[in-house]
């Protein structure tokens, strides 16, 4: 016998109205508790798309418009996109810091990517000298930016000081910022030399067999 009928049906002698309220608030208890289990089992199953297809275009909608919201806040604050460039240290290999690159635009804090390798030389002599990359991404909004900042710093921090600016450089950003951006990613620069290094990037680019741009998903949906 549970304790909690025992609680509400002592064995010893008492008023029968006394028995009966007891008895009463214990049916109560057992009717409410029976509620909230079938209120957290409803839930499993609208959860779990097992209350047939009514239910289930209702919480795909439900999904759509949580998405929706989320995206106007992001918007709002101006962190629904983040512009990274990365400088790793001197003594990084090429292929080391292409694959950690790769590794860090795949994590699931992204939703979609765009990205170039380039270099700073001028000169076809100097040609690959000071390589770096530029990344446009997507926040997936199931992370927070700061979370999303730290774990960033923590993938590359072998590539380079990751609490220094000017080798790691994260800036949270909206639309409008976002692609101007990516028209620099995809070759939009202008000013005073920019075509000169452009054509050195390409060079670069050809004799590392890399592409003059990747990117996966999509970034304006």
């Amino acid at each position: 016998m549970s304790q909690l009928y025992k609680l509400f049906n002592p064995e010893q002698e008492e008023d029968i109205q006394v028995k009966l309220d007891r008895q009463q608030k214990y049916l109560e208890i057992i009717a409410k508790c029976d509620e909230q289990i079938l209120r957290r089992v409803r839930m499993k199953e609208y959860e779990t798309d097992n209350l047939g297809e009514r239910w289930k275009n209702i919480r795909k909608y439900e999904q759509e418009l949580i998405l929706k919201k989320k995206t106007m806040t992001a918007e709002n604050n101006l962190n629904l996109y983040l512009f990274v460039t990365i400088s790793p240290k001197p003594e990084v290999t090429l292929e080391e810091f292409t694959k950690t690159v790769e590794k860090l635009v795949k994590r699931h804090m992204f939703s979609a990517y765009a990205y170039a390798f380039e270099q700073r030389a001028s000169t076809p002599e100097e040609v690959g000298k000071g390589f770096h990359v530029h990344i446009l991404l997507r926040r997936n909004l199931n992370y927070k930016p700061c979370k999303i900042k730290a774990n960033m710093a923590n993938t590359v921090k072998h590539l380079c000081n990751a609490k220094d600016n000017r080798v790691f450089n994260v800036q949270f950003t909206g639309t409008e910022f976002a692609r101007d951006k990516y028209d620099y990613i995809t070759g939009g620069k202008d000013g005073e030399g920019k075509s000169r290094k452009m054509d050195m990037d390409n060079i670069f680019r050809k004799n590392n067999g890399m592409s003059d741009k990747y990117e996966n998903g999509d970034l304006w949906k």
